[in-house]
C-alpha cells in the first residue's frame, strides 16, 4: 500500500510481501534488542503511521520498549525498485530511526523535554519574560514547541546512528532529502525553511547545508547553529527551542492565537505579522520581541505552524506514545493485513483496523446498547434458542457413534486374550471392523454490522441479542464460532480460540462505529475461517446498508452486485467458505445468498432455519448409519 491505496498484487508478490515483513520483524526485534540492551517488541503496519517507542516493564521488572512502524510516509520517496522491495526498505529505516531513540533519546513523555527547558531553576529561565513563558505553556504553543524539539531530535539522532553503522546513510536519507526540498521549495514560509536548516545543520553540519538558501534563512540558520554544542546532546536541542527559535517567533504565535480564541463574527479571523517592536505586557515590564524571521504574507500563519504537515516528516511520519513510562501509545487498535480480489483477477493488499471489544471503553451510546441487551432482548433471544439447544445435540450426537461393520477380519492380529473372551461369549464383533461415521462439523463467523444507523428502532440490540443466544446455542455442542462487530473497523466481541463465551458477551465492552466496510470485514472474517478444519465454513452478515468503505472503489469494480456475485463471493466460495446476508428493512441484493428482515429481531427465525438444516442433516446421518 502507498500513499493513494492498497496495493495490487498477484497472490504470490501478496504472499512474499508478507513473508518478507515478518522475517524482518523478527530479524530486527533480535537486533534491536541485542544493540539496545533492552526487550524490543516490534509491529508494523501499512496504513498507520509510525509510534514512537513507548517504554513499559516486562514480568520480570526489566525495561520493555515498544514500537510500531508505518511504512507509508517513506514509500514514494525510495526510488523506482518494485512497491515490495519499497516496503521492506521502508521498514529498515523506520526501524533503524526508531532505533536510535532507544538508544540515544533519554526517555521521556510527550513534553517533558520542554517543561524541563522553562523550568524556574532553569539557568536560561530569567532570558524569557514572564508573558513568553506564559504562551510557551498554552497547549496549542506547547505542542507546537514539542514538534519543533522532536523534529530537531530527530536530526540528533540521525546524526548519531550515521557515525555508528556503516549502511546507515542508505536507509536514513528521506528526513534529509524533505529537508532540502523545503529548502528549495519557492514562497516557502521561513519558519519551516529555518527549521530545515536548523535539520541539516544538526544532522550532518556545515558541509550537508545546501547552498541556495535565502538570506534571511542562511543568516537566522548559521546563528541558531552557532549557539549549540557540536554535537549537541538532547537537553541542548530542547533548549535551543525554547529559548533561541521561540522568541523570534512568538509575537506572530502570540497573535495568531488571539486570533483563534477571539474570532470575529464566530469566524477564525486572517492576521498578517506584528510589526518589528512589538512588546507583550509582563510582570517583570515590557520587554521588546527580537525582530521576527518571518515575511509579511497573506493569510494566518498559525493554520501552517500548527497543521500535521508543517514540519515535515517529523510528524508526517510518526505518532508520539501518550503519558508516562508504561502508558500505552494511542492506538485503538491493532492494523491487520486483509486480501481481497481485484476484478483483473490480481489481490488487494489492504489493512484495517482490528480492536478487541473488552479492551474498549464503552460510549453513552454503546452502554445503552448493551444494557437493552442484558435487560430486554438477551433473555428473549435465549428462550427462543433454548428449544433448538436439545435438537441439535442429538444431531451432533451422531459424531460421537461407533458400530461394528462389514467383512470379518481375518484374524492374524487377534490375541491370545481377545480369543479366550471369543470363545467365552461367540462375540463376533472381534472380527468385524468398528465404523466410524463421517464428521459434521461446523463453524460460523457472525459479521454484525455497528455503523451509526443500527441504532435505529433498537435494532444493534436486538442484533447483539440475537448473535449471543446463537453462540450460546453452538458453544454446548463445541462447534467454533466467532463473532465480530464491523463498521470502518472491526471490533472482536468473541474469538473462539481464546475467548470462554460470558453471558452476553461479558455485559460491559465497547467497539468502534462509522461506516460499513462489509468488503473489508468479509476479507477479514475468510482470513479467520481459513483457521478452522471444520467440513462446513460460514460466514453470516447482518447489516441494514450497503458497503461504503474503500474497498469496492481499491478493488476495480464499477457495479457492486457485479463484483460480489462475479469476484468476491466466487473468490471466497473457492476457499471453501459460504457467505449468507441477512439485510435488514434493505435487500443485500448484492448478496447471492440474501434475505430481508424488518428488523434484526427477525434474524432468530433465519438463524433457526439454519440450525434446523443442521438437526436434518445430523439426523439423516444417524440414520444413514444404523440401517
Amino acid at each position: 500500500m502507498d500513499e493513494r491505496g492498497p496495493l495490487r498484487l498477484t497472490e504470490d508478490e501478496a504472499a512474499e510481501l508478507v513473508a518478507q515483513l515478518e522475517a524482518l520483524t523478527e530479524a530486527a526485534r533480535v537486533f534491536g534488542s541485542s544493540i539496545a540492551g533492552v526487550d524490543v517488541r516490534l509491529s508494523w503496519t501499512l496504513r498507520g503511521r509510525t509510534v514512537a517507542p513507548w517504554w513499559a516493564e516486562g514480568p520480570d521488572g526489566s525495561p520493555v520498549v515498544s514500537l510500531r512502524l508505518g511504512l507509508n510516509p517513506l514509500i514514494e520517496a525510495l526510488g523506482d525498485e518494485t512497491r515490495t522491495r519499497a516496503h521492506t526498505t521502508a521498514f529498515k529505516s523506520a526501524f533503524l530511526h526508531e532505533l536510535g531513540h532507544i538508544m540515544h533519546t533519554p526517555y521521556r513523555r510527550r513534553g517533558q523535554a520542554r517543561e524541563e527547558a522553562l523550568a524556574p531553576a532553569h539557568p536560561r529561565r530569567r532570558e524569557l519574560c514572564g508573558s513568553l513563558v506564559a504562551l510557551a505553556e498554552r497547549p496549542a504553543a506547547a505542542d507546537l514547541l514539542d514538534r519543533m524539539i522532536d523534529y530537531l531530535e530527530d536530526a540528533r539522532v540521525e546524526r548519531l546512528l550515521l557515525e555508528e553503522f556503516r549502511g546507515a546513510p542508505q536507509f536514513l536519507g528521506e528526513n534529509a532529502h524533505l529537508a532540502r526540498k523545503r529548502l528549495a521549495s519557492v514562497g516557502a514560509d521561513e519558519v519551516e525553511q529555518t527549521l530545515a536548516y536548523l535539520f541539516l545543520g544538526i544532522r550532518g553540519g556545515p558541509a550537508d547545508l545546501p547552498a541556495l538558501v535565502t538570506p534571511s534563512v542562511a543568516r537566522n540558520g548559521a546563528d541558531l547553529l552557532a549557539r549549540l554544542p557540536n554535537p549537541p546532546e538532547a537537553a541542548d536541542v530542547a533548549e535551543s527551542v525554547v529559548y533561541d527559535l521561540f522568541p523570534r517567533i512568538a509575537d506572530r504565535m502570540a497573535a495568531g492565537w488571539a486570533a483563534y480564541e477571539h474570532p470575529s463574527a464566530g469566524q477564525r479571523a486572517r492576521v498578517g505579522r506584528p510589526s518589528a517592536g512589538t512588546t507583550l505586557p509582563s510582570e517583570e515590564g515590557e520587554m521588546p520581541l527580537r525582530e521576527p524571521i518571518l515575511p509579511d504574507r497573506p493569510g494566518d500563519l498559525l493554520d501552517d505552524l500548527v497543521s500535521p504537515t508543517g514540519l515535515g516528516l517529523g510528524e508526517d511520519a510518526r505518532e508520539q506514545s501518550a503519558g508516562g513510562e508504561g502508558a500505552a501509545p494511542r492506538i485503538t487498535g491493532d492494523f491487520e493485513l486483509i486480501f481481497y480480489p481485484h476484478v483483473d483477477g490480481s489481490l488487494v493488499v489492504d489493512e484495517i483496523e482490528v480492536a478487541r471489544a473488552h479492551r474498549l471503553v464503552p460510549t453513552a451510546e454503546v452502554r445503552t446498547v448493551l444494557r437493552q441487551v442484558r435487560e430486554r432482548y438477551g433473555p428473549l433471544a435465549l428462550e427462543a434458542f433454548a428449544a433448538e439447544t436439545a435438537a441439535l445435540r442429538r444431531a451432533f450426537q451422531v459424531n460421537a457413534d461407533r458400530r461394528a461393520a462389514g467383512s470379518y477380519r481375518s484374524g492374524r492380529r487377534v490375541g491370545t486374550t481377545n480369543l479366550r473372551r471369543y470363545l467365552a461369549s461367540q462375540d463376533l464383533r472381534l472380527f468385524q471392523r468398528i465404523e466410524v461415521p463421517a464428521r459434521l462439523s461446523y463453524y460460523f463467523h457472525l459479521l454484525v454490522d455497528v455503523s451509526p444507523s443500527m441504532l435505529h428502532f433498537n435494532n444493534a440490540a436486538k442484533a447483539l441479542a440475537v448473535a449471543y443466544a446463537m453462540a450460546d446455542s453452538l458453544q454446548g455442542l463445541r462447534v467454533p464460532f466467532d463473532v465480530t462487530l464491523y463498521s470502518s473497523a472491526i471490533t472482536v466481541l468473541h474469538d473462539w480460540r481464546k475467548d470462554v463465551l460470558e453471558l452476553f458477551f461479558g455485559e460491559d465492552f465497547g467497539y468502534l462505529s462509522a461506516g460499513t466496510y462489509e468488503i473489508e470485514a468479509l476479507a477479514y472474517a475468510k482470513l479467520q475461517a481459513e483457521r478452522v478444519s471444520e467440513e462446513r465454513r460460514l460466514i453470516i452478515v447482518i447489516t441494514d446498508g450497503r458497503p461504503n468503505g474503500g474497498g469496492f472503489y481499491a478493488s476495480g469494480a464499477s457495479d457492486l452486485k457485479t463484483y460480489y456475485q462475479q469476484t468476491l463471493i466466487p473468490w471466497i466460495r473457492r476457499a471453501g467458505i459460504d457467505v449468507m446476508a441477512i439485510g435488514i428493512d434493505v435487500y443485500p441484493d448484492y448478496h447471492e445468498d440474501a434475505v430481508c428482515i424488518t428488523s434484526s429481531w427477525d434474524a432468530i427465525g433465519v438463524l433457526m432455519r439454519l440450525l434446523d438444516q443442521m438437526i436434518a442433516e445430523g439426523e439423516r446421518r444417524h440414520a444413514a448409519l444404523w440401517r
